[in-house]
């Protein structure tokens, strides 16, 4: 990309954060939680990290900023993306700009593993759950991350189901970090509010998990941030309902519904 080009797309990603930070002025205030959220555990060099992500930006979006911090930690980190998210722009494309944007995140290439399964029909693949568990008996993880069983989206929701099949099959001791990207009214306010906290989705069913919180520093929510705006696909699409969604979930702590296995 010449240098020219590169400062007009750079100028065109401000000016969408800075559009969606004036429209969080009449946006839906974030509701307050009652009691604050207990602190998620720090990553550790000891920890080994697997991460499903249904499409190709949901790890970034959900989990990115944990996923700078245990890299920084030295901890083994690999990464599943379950579709080509060809629903949304060209695979081979989508898969470059996870490759970018991971790689702000201290995630090289080949910690990342892609199933290309078809964007939409998750649930459909049969070969999902043994795939799924053959790379976690080889990597023997102690944590899984991956999106949450109750989320609406229907990709989302096979990942959550599979992982917690994950964690019931296990024959050592997992912990589940589930986050919400798809649910009603869900994040709040829809808006580029790094400044503030991520709040557990509302009404969202879920009797055996509980919430943790994990606070990001300025740098790390910086560099969230600078890792989500390689979806240029994404971000620079016409409908501003994905754009939103996006950029609402770098804020300064990043939530996930804690389960043990």
């Amino acid at each position: 990309m010449g240098s020219l080009t590169r400062v007009k797309w750079i100028g065109l990603l401000v000016a969408v954060l800075m559009l969606f930070t004036a429209r969080s002025g009449s946006a839906q205030q974030q509701p307050a939680l009652g009691v604050p959220l207990p602190m998620l555990p720090a990553p550790r060099a000891t920890d080994r990290i697997l991460v499903v992500s249904p499409h190709p930006d949901d790890e970034t979006i959900g989990a990115g900023g944990y996923l700078d911090q245990a890299a920084q930690a030295g901890a083994t980190i690999r990464i599943v993306v379950a579709t080509d998210g060809a629903k949304r722009g060209r695979s081979s494309t989508r898969y470059r700009e996870t490759l970018s944007a991971l790689s702000k995140l201290g995630v090289p290439a080949k910690d990342v593993i892609f199933l290309g399964y078809p964007d939409g029909r998750l649930s459909q693949q049969k070969t999902f759950q043994a795939r799924l568990e053959s790379i976690s008996a080889d990597f023997h993880p102690n944590i899984v991350i991956a999106t949450h069983p109750n989320d609406t989206h229907p990709d989302h929701a096979a990942v959550g189901r599979a992982v917690d099949l994950l964690g019931q099959h296990s024959n050592h001791t997992v912990t589940a970090y589930f986050f919400v990207v798809h649910y009603p009214h869900y994040p709040q306010p829809d808006a580029y509010r790094p400044d503030e906290d991520e709040v557990p989705a509302p009404h969202l069913p879920d009797s055996v998990s509980h919430w943790e919180g994990l606070p990001l520093p300025d740098q790390i929510v910086q560099a969230k941030r600078d890792a989500v705006l390689e979806y240029h696909t994404q971000i620079l699409r016409r409908n501003p309902l994905r754009r939103g969604l996006l950029i609402s979930f770098i804020r300064k702590s990043e939530i996930f519904a804690v389960r043990s296995y």
